[in-house]
């Protein structure tokens, strides 16, 4: 009888029918005595073999298979290189994410556009202040992408 180790889990499965083949042995000469029992698993694993004049005999009949499945095979090198390239733009964009809220960005970026249409001549003080901070906003974003594209020029190198 082939028994899957996963049936089993950790428990001394060898050990239990051993205990139920002596049981089922010491049971030989008793009368009217109901025979043992034990797990269905555990007696599918003990088998009776008639003896020729003598008492039937119980013997182990199984095999613990081991079923577990094997660990996942190793990411290949460019396997590892994408998962770090993915991890790398990810903290870029929270990165660009923490300079400003997308709610704010999006205002900002339509202020913005609606200073652009006005020729430079005639922008408001307001309106040339947002410039200067939209090309500040836009310096950090640069610094944070080229400190990300950094890491990936790294990551290329990896081994």
């Amino acid at each position: 009888m082939q028994i899957l180790k996963s049936q089993i889990g950790d428990s001394d499965f060898a050990a239990a029918v051993e205990q139920y083949r002596q049981a089922m042995l010491d049971h030989r000469f008793t009368q009217g005595e109901p025979a043992p029992t034990a797990h269905p698993l555990v007696e599918a694993c003990v088998k009776r073999v008639p003896v020729e004049g003598e008492a039937d005999d119980f013997v182990s009949d199984f095999e613990i298979i081991d079923d577990t499945p094997p660990p996942p095979p190793e990411p290949t090198l460019e396997e590892r290189r994408a998962a770090e390239i993915m991890k790398s733009r990810q903290q870029e964009q929270a990165d660009i994410a923490a300079i400003m809220p997308a709610g704010k960005l999006r205002l900002f970026q339509m202020d913005v556009n609606a200073a652009m249409v006005v020729p430079e001549a005639d922008r408001s003080p307001q309106q040339i202040e947002l410039m200067q901070r939209w090309a500040e906003y836009q310096d950090q974003v640069r610094q944070v992408q080229y400190e990300g594209a950094k890491r990936e020029a790294a990551i290329e190198d990896m081994t």
